[in-house]
């Protein structure tokens, strides 16, 4: 790549995170309203007095922002009050879909200027929201405190602070990207295997940050009471905004142009509501990491259509008709008037790109045009001439460089591996467990004899011991994924889909996200070797660091990984 790490706002040491720590505070007193409501932001939306609030905010001028810095912290600040806005009701309230325009109007005029949608992103709770403890430690759980949260909890506190370690823990990624790229060009493969083992280091530590998922952040408490304010207004008729939501005051009256999002119900004009233009985004999402997707991108892992594709665009267009972010200022000029290409098939993840800041998403865009290590590894593999060469003084270094490709491939399986776990432990698990307890609920209520005094909310599971012998059995089990209805001794499946907060089925995208990670293995580079009686097998489990020269009665073909 000919422009530097520099330009698209990546730092060699930082990576994706700011160069400098973000603002914990607008210092400008003309933005002090928004600040004073941060400031007791956990009591109003616990009192639930947060809209009044809102609704009193005089609407500022966000010129008066001087730098990025103050930039990315107003788009926090304001990512906040909003999400607090819409979904700080009970539960049991269907969200607001109008946000007023005191907020609407600044917040869209500042994620424009940052080139990304006025949702709250990973960007907002990940890379703009932390802070070090110490300014010369490193940026790892160890050194890192959060700034702003919707509750005010450790769990919340700690979730974010996972990610934002994971982008500090592997910075170091993204220089010997850049380093590698120039090596698969000069060939030179001592230095590139050594970038690809820092690379394949660095995965190994980044999967560990994640398993510490569990150590602070209880899944209970993230499923109940964390979660629904990362959810957004695209594919949401599940949680009360089946058309999205009004930005008061930024949207012209319908014209009948196509440049916005239409709902296509009963009438182009039963999309709008007091004239104005639904809007629809989807929710904060790991899988709008650019690290992640840089990675992807770098070894090789092409992404394909999927149900998660279907589920995220029914009853909607593509992503063409969604007013979409405006390319960052600091994009250079061409940039600004040309659309991002788009290098895969999987429309969630180039959906996802689209929510990431511009200057970040420019970078994707380029490294796709410049990756070149799967291309050369590919080439390696094809040299039919190696056999007869067994003289070759560079055999070895390929035979090598083969080794730690697919060892890097496979660590980026297992990272996906624990990505998967968690989402099973604090998604999956937990609304099966609410739908579980809502349905014995219900049924056991409609069983009891009269005579038997109703249970309150706390029912438990095990029914009393008056009920009647007579009356229907009722359980409820959970395998793979499935909900086992057994009733009146007749059993049926049915899966139950549970959507992340970035709008997809979580499960079926992962899994497909996994496969095609370790699809991206080059299968049986024996070909290369010299000795007819070794050939290679890979790292299966993050212990095994280094890879094996292994007998041939020992040879596992590429298959058999999807069975490991």
């Amino acid at each position: 790549m000919k422009k530097s790490l520099q330009h698209y706002d990546i730092s060699p040491i930082t990576g994706f995170l700011p160069t400098e720590p973000p603002l914990q505070r607008l210092q400008n007193p003309i933005f002090l309203p928004w600040e004073k409501i941060m400031d007791d932001f956990h009591e109003l939306l616990l009192a639930g007095k947060l809209d009044k609030h809102i609704q009193k905010l005089p609407l500022l001028n966000q010129t008066r922002l001087e730098n990025i810095k103050e930039y990315r912290r107003a788009f926090v600040v304001l990512s906040m009050l909003s999400h607090g806005y819409i979904w700080g009701k009970e539960s049991t309230e269907k969200p607001l879909d109008i946000l007023p325009a005191n907020l609407a109007i600044p917040w869209c005029a500042i994620a424009d200027y940052l080139g990304l949608y006025p949702i709250l992103c990973y960007a907002a709770t990940v890379l703009w929201n932390y802070k070090p403890l110490d300014l010369e430690g490193p940026l790892d759980l160890s050194n890192l405190a959060i700034l702003s949260t919707f509750t005010g909890s450790t769990d919340e506190a700690w979730f974010y602070l996972i990610s934002t370690a994971i982008e500090g823990v592997g910075a170091p990624c993204l220089p010997a990207m850049m380093e590698s790229i120039r090596h698969v060009n000069t060939h030179d493969y001592d230095r590139l295997i050594d970038n690809l083992e820092i690379i394949h280091n660095l995965i190994i530590k980044i999967t560990a940050t994640l398993a510490r998922m569990y150590e602070k952040c209880a899944p209970s408490m993230f499923y109940k009471k964390i979660r629904r304010y990362y959810s957004g207004w695209r594919s949401a008729s599940g949680v009360g905004l089946p058309h999205g939501l009004i930005y008061e005051g930024v949207d012209e009256i319908y014209d009948g142009d196509s440049e916005y999002y239409q709902t296509g119900i009963e009438s182009e004009k039963a999309t709008y509501k007091n004239e104005q233009r639904y809007r629809q985004y989807f929710g904060a999402s790991a899988a709008q990491s650019s690290l992640i997707a840089a990675l992807d991108v770098f070894f090789g892992v092409d992404h394909h259509p999927c149900l998660a594709d279907s589920n995220s665009t029914n009853d909607s267009t593509n992503n063409s008709s969604i007013p979409g972010p405006q390319p960052s200022p600091f994009c250079n000029k061409k940039k600004q008037t040309s659309k991002f290409t788009r290098t895969n098939s999987n429309a969630y993840l180039r959906a996802m790109r689209l929510h990431m800041p511009g200057p970040h998403r420019e970078f994707l865009e380029d490294l796709e045009h410049a990756a070149n290590l799967r291309s050369f590894m590919l080439e390696i593999t094809n040299e039919k001439d190696q056999q007869a060469s067994k003289n070759d003084s560079s055999l070895a270094k390929k035979i090598k460089l083969l080794q730690v490709y697919n060892d890097c491939l496979m660590q980026l399986k297992l990272f996906r591996d624990k990505h998967i776990q968690i989402v099973a432990v604090y998604i999956i698990n937990q609304a099966h467990k609410k739908s579980n307890s809502t349905m014995m609920l219900d049924e056991t209520r409609h069983n009891l004899p009269n005579n038997v005094i109703e249970y309150n909310k706390n029912f438990q599971s095990t029914p009393p011991s008056s009920q009647s012998s007579s009356s229907s059995t009722f359980d409820t089990k959970t395998s793979n994924g499935l909900l086992l209805h057994q009733h009146n001794n007749k059993t049926t499946k049915t899966r139950k889909v549970v959507n992340g907060s970035g709008g997809t089925d979580a499960v079926s995208f992962l899994k497909q996200a996994r496969n095609e990670t370790l699809s991206s293995k080059i299968s049986n580079p024996a070909t290369l070797h010299s000795n007819n009686n070794l050939v290679w097998e890979g790292a299966t489990t993050v212990e095994e660091e280094t890879p094996l020269l292994l007998p041939k009665s020992r040879y596992r073909s590429w298959l058999d990984w999807f069975t490991a």
